[in-house]
Protein backbone atom coordinates (compact mmCIF):
# COMPACT_ATOMS: atom_id res chain seq x y z
CA UNK A 1 0.00 0.00 0.00
CA UNK A 2 2.73 2.65 1.01
CA UNK A 3 3.79 2.09 -3.05
CA UNK A 4 0.40 3.14 -4.18
CA UNK A 5 0.25 5.77 -1.81
CA UNK A 6 3.41 7.32 -3.35
CA UNK A 7 2.20 7.00 -6.98
CA UNK A 8 -1.30 8.76 -5.51
CA UNK A 9 1.27 11.52 -4.22
CA UNK A 10 3.08 11.81 -7.42
CA UNK A 11 0.53 12.26 -9.89
CA UNK A 12 -0.99 14.98 -7.17
CA UNK A 13 2.09 16.95 -6.64
CA UNK A 14 2.40 17.16 -10.79
CA UNK A 15 -0.74 19.15 -10.92
CA UNK A 16 -0.27 22.80 -10.20
CA UNK A 17 -3.05 23.52 -7.86
CA UNK A 18 -1.48 26.42 -6.24
CA UNK A 19 -4.10 29.07 -5.02
CA UNK A 20 -4.35 31.26 -7.69
CA UNK A 21 -5.35 34.21 -5.23
CA UNK A 22 -1.79 34.15 -3.97
CA UNK A 23 0.04 33.63 -6.77
CA UNK A 24 -0.26 34.36 -10.18
CA UNK A 25 1.55 30.90 -10.87
CA UNK A 26 -2.03 29.44 -9.85
CA UNK A 27 -4.22 27.95 -11.90
CA UNK A 28 -6.95 26.73 -9.58
CA UNK A 29 -7.91 23.55 -8.17
CA UNK A 30 -9.97 22.26 -11.53
CA UNK A 31 -7.02 19.44 -13.01
CA UNK A 32 -6.30 18.47 -9.39
CA UNK A 33 -10.13 18.10 -8.98
CA UNK A 34 -10.60 16.10 -12.25
CA UNK A 35 -7.72 14.16 -11.59
CA UNK A 36 -9.14 12.70 -8.08
CA UNK A 37 -12.64 12.26 -9.68
CA UNK A 38 -10.90 9.81 -12.39
CA UNK A 39 -9.40 7.57 -9.68
CA UNK A 40 -12.89 7.33 -8.48
CA UNK A 41 -14.38 6.63 -11.81
CA UNK A 42 -11.74 3.63 -11.85
CA UNK A 43 -12.72 2.51 -8.78
CA UNK A 44 -16.94 2.84 -9.53
CA UNK A 45 -17.30 5.21 -6.42
CA UNK A 46 -19.73 7.52 -7.48
CA UNK A 47 -18.28 11.25 -7.50
CA UNK A 48 -18.35 14.57 -8.12
CA UNK A 49 -17.04 18.22 -8.91
CA UNK A 50 -17.97 21.20 -7.59
CA UNK A 51 -17.66 24.61 -9.21
CA UNK A 52 -17.25 27.05 -6.57
CA UNK A 53 -16.33 29.97 -8.83
CA UNK A 54 -14.65 29.61 -12.11
CA UNK A 55 -11.60 26.73 -11.84
CA UNK A 56 -11.82 26.79 -8.03
CA UNK A 57 -13.82 23.46 -7.42
CA UNK A 58 -14.34 20.35 -5.02
CA UNK A 59 -14.37 17.05 -5.25
CA UNK A 60 -16.50 14.55 -3.05
CA UNK A 61 -17.03 10.89 -3.50
CA UNK A 62 -19.33 8.63 -1.49
CA UNK A 63 -18.76 4.58 -0.75
CA UNK A 64 -21.42 3.51 0.44
CA UNK A 65 -21.09 1.25 3.55
CA UNK A 66 -22.88 -2.35 5.37
CA UNK A 67 -24.28 0.58 7.33
CA UNK A 68 -25.72 3.37 5.66
CA UNK A 69 -27.02 5.66 8.42
CA UNK A 70 -23.12 5.42 9.60
CA UNK A 71 -21.43 8.27 7.92
CA UNK A 72 -17.42 9.08 8.42
CA UNK A 73 -16.96 12.18 6.56
CA UNK A 74 -12.96 12.53 5.13
CA UNK A 75 -11.51 16.08 4.13
CA UNK A 76 -8.82 17.57 2.70
CA UNK A 77 -7.65 20.86 0.78
CA UNK A 78 -6.16 20.45 -2.80
CA UNK A 79 -4.70 23.91 -3.16
CA UNK A 80 -1.46 24.92 -2.22
CA UNK A 81 0.89 28.11 -1.42
CA UNK A 82 3.39 29.10 -4.17
CA UNK A 83 6.00 28.14 -5.58
CA UNK A 84 8.49 31.01 -5.90
CA UNK A 85 12.25 29.76 -4.60
CA UNK A 86 11.19 25.87 -5.24
CA UNK A 87 13.47 23.92 -7.72
CA UNK A 88 11.40 21.75 -9.61
CA UNK A 89 8.53 22.39 -7.40
CA UNK A 90 5.68 20.00 -8.97
CA UNK A 91 7.88 16.61 -8.88
CA UNK A 92 8.25 14.64 -6.06
CA UNK A 93 11.74 13.87 -4.67
CA UNK A 94 12.87 11.68 -1.82
CA UNK A 95 15.63 12.16 0.82
CA UNK A 96 15.95 9.84 3.02
CA UNK A 97 12.21 8.46 4.74
CA UNK A 98 11.10 11.85 3.62
CA UNK A 99 9.44 13.33 0.55
CA UNK A 100 9.48 16.55 -0.92
CA UNK A 101 7.18 18.39 -3.84
CA UNK A 102 5.17 21.29 -3.39
CA UNK A 103 2.15 20.89 -1.12
CA UNK A 104 3.38 17.77 -0.34
CA UNK A 105 3.01 17.80 3.42
CA UNK A 106 0.03 20.59 3.39
CA UNK A 107 -1.67 18.90 2.18
CA UNK A 108 -1.34 16.19 -0.92
CA UNK A 109 -0.46 13.71 1.41
CA UNK A 110 -3.37 13.55 3.16
CA UNK A 111 -5.36 13.68 0.03
CA UNK A 112 -3.57 10.92 -1.04
CA UNK A 113 -4.42 8.72 1.96
CA UNK A 114 -8.25 9.26 1.24
CA UNK A 115 -7.28 7.84 -2.49
CA UNK A 116 -5.87 5.02 -0.61
CA UNK A 117 -8.33 4.52 1.74
CA UNK A 118 -10.99 4.70 -1.39
CA UNK A 119 -8.78 2.02 -3.45
CA UNK A 120 -8.74 -0.48 0.05
CA UNK A 121 -12.50 -0.10 0.77
CA UNK A 122 -13.66 -0.88 -2.79
CA UNK A 123 -11.52 -3.80 -2.56
CA UNK A 124 -13.29 -4.78 0.73
CA UNK A 125 -16.22 -4.26 2.69
CA UNK A 126 -16.28 -1.52 5.00
CA UNK A 127 -18.63 -1.42 7.92
CA UNK A 128 -19.98 2.38 7.85
CA UNK A 129 -20.54 4.84 4.23
CA UNK A 130 -17.38 6.69 3.76
CA UNK A 131 -17.45 10.25 2.35
CA UNK A 132 -14.37 11.79 0.90
CA UNK A 133 -13.93 15.12 0.23
CA UNK A 134 -11.70 17.46 -1.10
CA UNK A 135 -12.03 21.31 -1.15
CA UNK A 136 -10.43 24.30 -2.96
CA UNK A 137 -8.96 27.10 -1.35
CA UNK A 138 -7.67 25.84 2.27
CA UNK A 139 -5.13 28.72 2.20
CA UNK A 140 -6.86 31.89 1.35
CA UNK A 141 -10.50 32.29 2.11
CA UNK A 142 -11.79 28.39 2.31
CA UNK A 143 -14.67 29.19 -0.07
CA UNK A 144 -14.38 25.53 -0.53
CA UNK A 145 -14.81 24.87 2.93
CA UNK A 146 -17.67 27.44 2.79
CA UNK A 147 -19.48 25.29 -0.06
CA UNK A 148 -19.10 21.89 1.08
CA UNK A 149 -20.77 23.49 4.63
CA UNK A 150 -23.37 25.01 2.62
CA UNK A 151 -24.27 22.94 -0.20
CA UNK A 152 -22.68 19.35 0.05
CA UNK A 153 -23.09 18.13 3.72
CA UNK A 154 -27.05 19.43 4.15
CA UNK A 155 -27.70 17.44 1.34
CA UNK A 156 -26.39 14.11 3.07
CA UNK A 157 -29.11 11.36 3.57
CA UNK A 158 -27.50 11.61 6.98
CA UNK A 159 -25.58 13.98 9.42
CA UNK A 160 -21.87 12.62 9.54
CA UNK A 161 -20.88 10.98 13.12
CA UNK A 162 -17.92 12.19 12.21
CA UNK A 163 -15.28 13.99 9.87
CA UNK A 164 -11.70 13.46 10.16
CA UNK A 165 -9.56 16.44 8.70
CA UNK A 166 -6.18 15.00 7.38
CA UNK A 167 -4.16 18.18 8.00
CA UNK A 168 -1.21 17.62 9.41
CA UNK A 169 -0.78 18.04 12.95
CA UNK A 170 3.05 16.20 13.52
CA UNK A 171 1.14 12.88 14.51
CA UNK A 172 -0.76 14.73 17.53
CA UNK A 173 -4.50 13.77 16.95
CA UNK A 174 -6.35 16.93 17.35
CA UNK A 175 -9.86 17.44 18.44
CA UNK A 176 -10.69 20.81 17.79
CA UNK A 177 -9.74 23.66 15.17
CA UNK A 178 -9.84 26.97 16.29
CA UNK A 179 -10.35 28.13 13.12
CA UNK A 180 -11.53 32.07 11.99
CA UNK A 181 -14.22 34.04 11.05
CA UNK A 182 -14.69 37.59 9.44
CA UNK A 183 -16.42 40.31 10.84
CA UNK A 184 -17.91 43.67 9.49
CA UNK A 185 -18.22 46.47 11.78
CA UNK A 186 -19.95 49.59 10.97
CA UNK A 187 -19.50 52.41 12.94
CA UNK A 188 -21.54 55.90 12.86
CA UNK A 189 -20.60 59.16 13.97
Amino acid sequence: MQDQLIQYLTHLVQINSVNPDLSTAGQGERDIAEYIQGHFHLLDISSDIHTVIDDRCNTTAVLSGEDKDRILLLNGHIDTVGVEGMDDPFTLKKAGDRLYGRGTYDMLAGCAIQMGLAYYFSQHPCPITLVFTFVADEENLSIGMEHLVEHFIPALPVKPFLGIFLEPTEEHIGISHKGFAWFEIEIKG
